[in-house]
């Protein structure tokens, strides 16, 4: 029942696969396996399935919601332009002078089949007025809860001790050298990145397939058991640590009941 609903509101067909294997099953069965081994007290051979399907859960929670990935990075550093160059059109708001995004920007679209929503920041810089300053702190508490940060940065210029604090800042970055057609010189050591003209879609592809592999991820076979709301992961979440407890008829019931979800 819960994955005739995603189905519903599935945004790719890659999203709608994984979610078709889950109608015909493969969660349910998964499910009734670590049942029966837990009545029959193999709960070690229970927690291997049980772990696996935990590991799963944080890629099937992005099925509905899809990827979040934030662009951060100093002002004018081409922010805006490479989002309109993954996007094919103009979604932002590009002029020369620095600063012109203040607030947060976000546009849907997909990336090798699965959804992806990014988010256009402000630039950060110190000793700006109050209205930049609000900006800036919606970038970084964007960049905080997003799956994958995306540090832009103006390869025509050094880089700097600022932009070590913002790379080390977050989990997941992914440094993009934009502007490499403005390189006259050589600007010092700099961390590996992507380089990319963002005007000209140059290494828009290959930052594409970056962005695909550091927030998707692995992506499970065809057939593969994947809980995908978070009621599914937060009940194997607590039954795998009642199973480890030696609590097994507790498992056995917690789990019973996603099988009979409404």
């Amino acid at each position: 029942a819960a994955a005739k609903r995603a189905l519903t509101e599935a945004k790719t067909h890659r999203v709608a696969m994984i979610l078709i294997d889950q109608l015909r099953g493969a969660l349910q069965n998964a499910i009734q396996t670590i049942i029966d081994r837990l009545i029959n007290r193999n709960s070690s051979s229970a927690i291997q399935v049980l772990e696996k399907l935990t590991l799963q859960s944080n890629f099937g929670k992005h099925l509905k919601s899809g990827w979040s990935v934030a662009l951060i990075g100093s002002p004018n550093a081409g922010k805006s332009s490479l989002i309109n160059a993954i996007l094919g059109y103009q979604r932002s708001i590009v002029l020369s002078q620095p600063g012109t995004t203040r607030d947060l920007l976000t546009a849907r679209t997909a990336l090798e089949g699965w959804p992806i929503e990014l988010v256009d920041t402000a630039g950060l810089r110190s000793g700006g007025g109050p209205l930049e300053t609000k900006g800036m702190t919606l970038a970084l508490q964007q960049a905080s809860r997003s799956d994958l940060v995306l540090l832009v940065a103006d390869a025509s210029c050094g880089w700097t001790e600022e932009q070590d604090q913002w790379r080390s800042q977050f989990e997941n970055v992914l440094v993009v050298h934009n502007k490499q057609d403005l390189i006259q010189h050589h600007q010092g050591d700099r961390p590996d990145g992507v380089p990319t003209v963002a005007i000209a879609s140059n290494g828009v592809q290959q930052l594409c397939e970056q962005i695909v592999l550091r927030s998707v991820g692995r992506v499970p076979a065809h057939g593969v058991a994947v809980p995908f709301t978070p009621t599914q992961a937060e009940v194997l979440d607590a039954a795998l640590d009642l199973v480890k407890s030696s609590k097994l008829n507790d498992a056995v019931e917690l789990l019973s009941s996603l099988l009979h979800e409404a």
